[in-house]
């Protein structure tokens, strides 16, 4: 499921990198430009970058295609495709990865953006199935953690580079060691793990070396907001979050009652959590208040859907416990919480 989970986010990207392109390209054309003349007519640099990357778009997605119909492996290299090059090393792909996202408009040229995915999902590949091949990932973070404190623009001091390699080595240690009955579980104990990390790097780096760690790694997956995110406003709530449920875990009629006493009660202690955070006038994203708000609203989703387990069926147990959690945030206006 997981697995899944990656594929349709990496193929999500690749259809909005061809999108993004035939908008700008074609929305960036003059009139004159955009009229066909009459006669045949030799392809413009436009029309070749968008072919280019339409080509590294399928390269992409048969990568995809191979790794959902292989077994689990550490990491083998990839076969040889058609026109593509040797694939670099997981260290190389990374360090290149970490220059591009580091610079102005990363997504700006088709190659960069396709250079990112890519990177993107060499790492995913590990993580997927990191309780089965838990070497695999290791390494990547080994890797990837050791490419980040040589990273020239973090500019850390020699008592910097150590204090963090330590906090990152005990978030690696941390979450290997992670064993969880459920997908929902598993992402609440990463994400108390990554909270305990972050919250030690925000009290080392300044804030420029903090918010450059947090671009560097977000773009990888983690160390950011939760993938699947829910505003929900106040009118109704109830309602939505019973009828998010009922979509992702394919509740039937008979279950609405309980499904609606299970919504009721989180929305009462997302209200709650929501209001607390707001007085506080809302912490920026990855500080310690913004963990805690979605650790405590996390740990009421999961013991909400738990009671809701006692009504479901087993295969609708089986989707709510190998399903991400989906993060829902409650859209309170300031004043009402005075």
């Amino acid at each position: 499921m997981r697995l899944l989970r990656t594929t349709a986010a990496v193929l999500l990207l690749a259809s909005l990198l061809s999108n993004a392109l035939l908008l700008a390209r074609g929305g960036g054309r003059s009139h004159s430009n955009r009229t066909s003349a009459p006669g045949p007519q030799e392809p413009g640099r436009a029309s070749v970058q968008l072919l280019t990357l339409r080509g590294r778009n399928e390269i992409l997605k048969e990568k995809i295609r191979r790794l959902e119909s292989s077994p689990a492996s550490a990491l083998p290299a990839d076969p040889a495709v058609s026109g593509e090059a040797a694939a670099p090393s997981f260290r190389e792909r990374i360090r290149r990865y970490f220059k591009l996202i580091a610079s102005e408009a990363p997504f700006e040229d088709p190659e960069s953006a396709l250079e990112i995915s890519e990177a993107y999902l060499e790492f995913q590949r590990a993580a997927v199935d990191r309780t089965k091949n838990p070497a695999a990932y290791d390494q990547c973070l080994r890797e990837l953690f050791d490419t980040l404190l040589h990273d020239e623009q973090l500019k850390l001091t020699a008592d910097q580079s150590s204090q963090f390699r330590g906090i990152l080595e005990e978030y690696r240690q941390g979450i290997l060691k992670v064993r969880a009955d459920s997908i929902p579980e598993e992402n609440l104990a990463d994400l108390e793990i990554e909270a305990s990390a972050m919250n030690r790097a925000r009290a080392l780096l300044n804030e420029e070396q903090y918010g450059h760690t947090t671009q560097l790694l977000g773009g990888l997956g983690f160390f950011v907001e939760a993938m699947w995110y829910w505003g929900v406003s106040t009118p109704g709530a109830e309602q939505t979050l019973a009828s998010a449920w009922t979509q992702a875990y394919q509740l039937d009629e008979t279950q609405q009652a309980a499904v609606e006493e299970a919504a009721r009660s989180f929305a009462e202690t997302l209200r709650q959590i929501e209001l607390e955070h707001r007085r506080s006038q809302g912490a920026p994203r990855g500080r310690a208040k913004g963990y805690e708000v979605r650790i405590r609203a996390q740990q009421a989703q999961i013991a909400s859907l738990k009671r809701l387990e006692n009504v479901m069926t087993p295969e609708q147990k089986e989707r709510f416990r190998s399903k991400q959690l989906i993060d829902f945030n409650l859209q309170i206006p300031l004043e009402s919480g005075k």
